[in-house]
């Protein structure tokens, strides 16, 4: 239980685990910002406690669960206006009985983000590889995210090998050009375009 709870903490998904009477039986950290819990709350039911969710169905979604042993899954907003996707699970033992419910609860607005970042790189990626000189795109501590084909000829290894790397790194012998290396400050700290 210690080692579960920890991973769920680690990963921070905001999960409650309930007995098949509807009481807390544990809850991760990430949890109590979305029902005001504290370690006393334990055992107690979900009914007694105060949400911070705008959602009223939460205690009839969750008997609709464990009535009927179907998942349940909506979108729902807490009072602030943040989005999230909740789940209802029945909890299963080892022994395939079900000893409750799981509900956990992601953040949309999170994982958009998320997404809308592999899709911006994604597009910057082909941006790049549509110049047929060398390029590569820095992030703002001077490190490399992304390289184009002709960059990994020039440098003789892959791309992969790249990413991550600053361009001192890259170039041995960046100290030796002085003037490249301070342009180059120049345009991380935004004095040159």
């Amino acid at each position: 239980n210690d080692d579960m709870l920890n991973l769920l903490n680690i990963i921070e998904s905001a999960t409650i685990f309930l007995d098949d009477q509807l009481r807390i039986k544990r809850f991760t950290d990430k949890a109590t910002n979305l029902i005001k819990l504290i370690p006393t709350d334990i055992g107690r039911s979900l009914d007694d406690l105060n949400t911070h969710l705008a959602y009223d169905d939460l205690l009839a979604d969750c008997k609709r669960v464990l009535d009927s042993l179907d998942r349940h899954e909506t979108e729902v907003f807490t009072l602030d206006g943040d989005k999230y996707l909740m789940r209802i699970l029945p909890y299963r033992t080892a022994t395939n009985f079900v000893d409750g419910l799981v509900l956990t609860f992601i953040d949309i607005v999170t994982l958009t983000t998320v997404e809308a970042q592999a899709d911006y790189r994604a597009t910057i990626s082909d941006v790049l590889d549509g110049i047929f000189e060398p390029a590569c795109l820095l992030d703002s501590g001077g490190k490399v995210m992304l390289v184009n084909q002709p960059f990994s000829k020039a440098m003789g290894h892959p791309a992969g090998q790249s990413t991550g790397k600053s361009l001192n790194q890259l170039f041995n012998d960046l100290q030796d050009q002085p003037a490249l290396e301070q342009r180059l400050a120049g345009v991380l700290e935004g004095r040159h375009k």
